[in-house]
């Protein structure tokens, strides 16, 4: 089996992949996934999203690393922002 060249994922595949996720807004993913059989809740959401910590930051493989707190930072403004804005 022929492999794929790792700059493949890192120059063409994540960076595209990234434009893409970044057009889609949570709220309008949730919206969406809560009329299928899984069904997600905003608060569930929120609540992981508001347990997130420097140690989650750290057992990610980043490619381009935010700064720590600004990530827990970010995503506790989601988290909050799921539930003041339904």
């Amino acid at each position: 089996m022929a492999s794929i060249d790792p700059s493949f994922y890192f120059e063409r595949l994540y960076p595209l992949q990234d434009a893409v996720l970044m057009q889609l807004s949570l709220p309008s993913a949730i919206t969406s996934a809560d009329s299928k059989a899984a069904g997600i809740f905003p608060v569930e959401v929120a609540r992981i999203l508001d347990s997130a910590s420097q140690d989650d930051w750290a057992a990610i493989k980043w490619i381009s690393a935010p700064d720590p707190m600004q990530f827990v930072s970010n995503l506790r403004a989601l988290a909050e922002s799921l539930i003041l804005n339904p």
